[in-house]
């Protein structure tokens, strides 16, 4: 079997004034997750940084809790998803759920 089309959505040229940056981070979840999702996941990187580093995507790079966490870049927010079963999509976690018991492991692409 082989892979449908491909399609290329974006590509960015960095320049040497354009560095890219790949960390790998651990975030304690938000007590009382709030629809559309998280905020302040920039913000706290780049008070870990020094720098104003904007966040391209975020990837798991762990269990998460079996929460699937999605980064909104148009909004600056990260989603949290859950799926209820293997013929289900997934759907975001529901408004006011407590996350503050899961460590998410997360691999952050910024410039």
């Amino acid at each position: 079997m082989a892979i449908g089309t491909l399609t290329r959505d974006s590509a960015d040229s960095l320049s040497a004034d354009q560095p890219l940056f790949i960390d790998s981070i651990s975030l304690v979840g938000d007590n009382s997750y709030p629809t559309g999702g998280m905020t302040g996941v920039q913000a706290a990187l780049r008070a870990k940084t020094g720098d104003q580093r904007t966040i391209l995507d975020v990837r798991s790079i762990g269990a998460n809790g079996g929460y699937m966490p999605v980064w909104d870049k148009a909004n600056g927010r990260l989603l949290c998803y859950v799926c209820a079963g293997a013929s289900t999509p997934a759907a975001e976690v529901a408004n006011a759920t407590n996350l503050s018991v899961v460590t998410f492991k997360l691999l952050v692409t910024s410039k």
